[in-house]
C-alpha cells in the first residue's frame, strides 16, 4: 500500500513523513542524504540534496536500486498528460524498483487526494490543511527558496522540451529558485519585487484551495491532531 501525505510547500509534510516513517510498517528511504533513520536530521548539511539546505526534513525516495518516481505534480511541465506519465512512466518505474520491498511506501505529494484517487485507489490519504495565511507564510519562507533546477535524469529524457526551458533559466540565472520558475511561466523573466504581491496572492489561493476542499477518503491533518489518531486510520 502506498501512503500519501498531501500538503502544499511549506507545510511540513516531510516532518509529518518522516514521523509516519518511525512505524514497523512503513518503509524508510534509508541514505546518508536522508538519514539512515528517518529521525536523522541533524547532519542536513551534509546531504547532497539541495532542497535539505532549505528543510532539514525534506527527503528524496531513494531505494536500493534508484530513485521512485514522482507524482504528477511534481514533473507536470516534463509530461502534461497525467494518464500518460502514470501508466508508461510511473507504474513501470515504481513496479520495477519496489519489489522487494515488503512494508506500506510513504509519499510525499502535492497533489490533492482526489487527484490521486483515480490512480491509487487502494492508498491511504494524509490530507494536511494549514491555515491559508500561515500556510502561505511558511510558503515564502521555505519552499520559494527551493532549488528550481529539476533534471529527473532517471525519468525525464534530455529532449524533452521544458528541459530545454530549464536550461535557459540556468544561463540567466544559475541558482534560480521556485519564485523564478513561477515568474518565468508567467512573465518570462526571473523573479523581481515587482511581482512580489501576484506571487503571494497565487500562493495564498493555491492554500485556500486545499483549505476548503474535502475528497472524503483522507485522513485530515489540522494543528491539534494527534499521532495516535493518524495511527490508527492507517491500520483501518
Amino acid at each position: 500500500m502506498i501512503v500519501f501525505v498531501s500538503f502544499e510547500p511549506g507545510c511540513r509534510g516531510h516532518y509529518s513523513a518522516r514521523v509516519l516513517s518511525s512505524l514497523p510498517n512503513i518503509y524508510w528511504y534509508s541514505h546518508p542524504d536522508n538519514g539512515i533513520n528517518p529521525w536523522n536530521v541533524s547532519n542536513y548539511k551534509l546531504s547532497n540534496i539541495r532542497q535539505r539546505q532549505n528543510s532539514k526534513f525534506h527527503f528524496d525516495r531513494l531505494v536500493p536500486n534508484g530513485k521512485l518516481p514522482p507524482t504528477h505534480d511534481y514533473v507536470a511541465d516534463f509530461f502534461p498528460n497525467k494518464e500518460q506519465y502514470y501508466t508508461e512512466v510511473f507504474w513501470p518505474r515504481f513496479n520495477q524498483l519496489t519489489q522487494d520491498i515488503k512494508q506500506d511506501i510513504i509519499y510525499c505529494t502535492h497533489s490533492m487526494p482526489s487527484e490521486l484517487d483515480p490512480y491509487f485507489p487502494k492508498s491511504k490519504y494524509i490530507n494536511i490543511r494549514w491555515d491559508p495565511d500561515e500556510a502561505a507564510r511558511r510558503f515564502l519562507m521555505v519552499s520559494a527558496a527551493f532549488p528550481g533546477y529539476i533534471r529527473a535524469p532517471e525519468i525525464v529524457p534530455a529532449d524533452n522540451e521544458w528541459l530545454h526551458q530549464l536550461a535557459t533559466m540556468k544561463l540567466i540565472k544559475p541558482d534560480f529558485t521556485q519564485a523564478d520558475v513561477w515568474c518565468w511561466k508567467q512573465h518570462r523573466c526571473m523573479f523581481e519585487e515587482k511581482y512580489k504581491k501576484e506571487y503571494i496572492d497565487y500562493i495564498y489561493n493555491r492554500n485556500l484551495q486545499r483549505y476548503k476542499m474535502r475528497h472524503g477518503q483522507e485522513f485530515e491533518v489540522t494543528a491539534s491532531t494527534r499521532w495516535s489518531a493518524i495511527k490508527n486510520y492507517l491500520a483501518s
